[in-house]
């Protein structure tokens, strides 16, 4: 099996999201998957030259799942908030939107995150606690120990 690809347009910031994969055919040639469909006329998907070709104005390259964990961590935290105060309506609004995940009870907050994502794995997260109840973003993967962090230095002050 080869290694999975992908296709990046390096001339502009990272965003969360790549082009496309890229896969190496039987005879060796790197193909950005779904490009013969796009952009040859339901013909052969397209070598990274000739996809740069059809494309005109980006400078895509191929990057490894390793190079694409790093930049999406990277992006990910450079989208982390803090807590921020909301209105209970709001708390109710997102709890009862879709299927709450990691819905229970930490540091005397009551706490969850949307199952959707952001991006990768950045979520909303909301916590109330009493009339108390704020919202930040954050990884879906925050550990009840890092949750509890957050939470204990959450107060009316500090918001």
């Amino acid at each position: 099996m080869s290694e999975v690809m992908f296709v990046l347009d390096q001339s502009k910031p990272f965003d969360g999201c790549t082009e496309s994969t890229a896969y190496t055919d039987e005879n060796g040639v790197v193909r950005v998957d779904f490009s013969g469909h796009l952009y040859n006329g339901g013909g052969p998907d397209l070598d990274l030259a000739e996809y740069n070709e059809k494309k005109g104005g980006g400078d895509y390259v191929l990057i490894t799942e390793e190079k694409l964990d790093s930049l999406q961590k990277d992006y990910e935290q450079g989208r982390t908030t803090l807590p921020s105060r909301i209105d209970e309506d709001k708390f109710f609004e997102f709890l009862n939107v879709l299927p709450p995940c990691r819905w229970e009870h930490i540091a005397g907050f009551e706490v969850f995150h949307v199952s959707e994502r952001l991006t990768g794995n950045l979520v909303s997260w909301y916590a109330k606690r009493r009339d108390l109840c704020v919202t930040w973003d954050a990884s879906c993967f925050l550990s009840r120990k890092e949750l509890a962090d957050i939470l204990t230095n959450i107060s009316e002050e500090n918001l």
